[in-house]
């Protein structure tokens, strides 16, 4: 008896370490969505890989949704499908936690059916960290002048003379 509830909860077991994404096809604009393939994660192995994969799903431009804990994400990708498939599946990843956040269908020529393609993200350009320099300002206290405008000169400039001139309009000054 033992025995035979062992060998039960094996495939109970298997089942948890695995996570299943479905992914669907959807015409846009049509509220049907037919089942296009499904995504398999394995905890242990940390391994993607699709099964399940309709092939008489008819050659059309479709968006492709999946749906992850009981959400939907209905559009993901809007490609033509055509047979036989050769597309890969990006899958990318967040770098803290290496949850599921973004998937992504592309046509690859060189690909055979729908082929998982694990993302991780990399680190952007960090910046260059530079010594800002010091800027000294005076305070009121210690100089009570410091808002008041100061003279260009210490001798201010005088009239001396003027004179009109007839020729060109103008009027030229002598200033000492």
């Amino acid at each position: 008896m033992r025995l035979l509830v062992l060998l039960m909860m094996i495939p109970c077991i298997a089942v948890a370490n695995e996570v299943r994404v479905p992914l669907f096809a959807q015409i846009l604009g049509d509220a049907d969505k037919t089942p296009l393939a499904s995504l398999v994660y394995d905890k242990e192995s940390t391994s993607f890989s699709i099964v399940d994969v309709n092939d008489a799903l008819p050659a059309d431009s479709y968006c492709i949704g999946a749906e992850m804990d009981s959400n939907y994400y209905s559009c993901f990708s809007y490609i033509q499908l055509r047979y036989p498939l050769h597309y890969d599946l990006f899958i990318d990843t967040r770098q803290d936690s290496h949850l599921l956040y973004k998937l992504s269908l592309k046509p690859n020529p060189n690909a055979q059916g729908i082929n998982p393609v694990l993302r991780t993200p990399s680190a952007g350009p960090q910046p260059l960290l530079t010594q800002l320099k010091k800027r000294q300002r005076l305070m009121k206290t210690k100089n009570p002048n410091w808002a008041m405008p100061r003279p260009l000169s210490k001798k201010t400039p005088s009239l001396t003379s003027a004179r009109f001139s007839r020729k060109t309009g103008n009027i030229c000054c002598l200033v000492s």
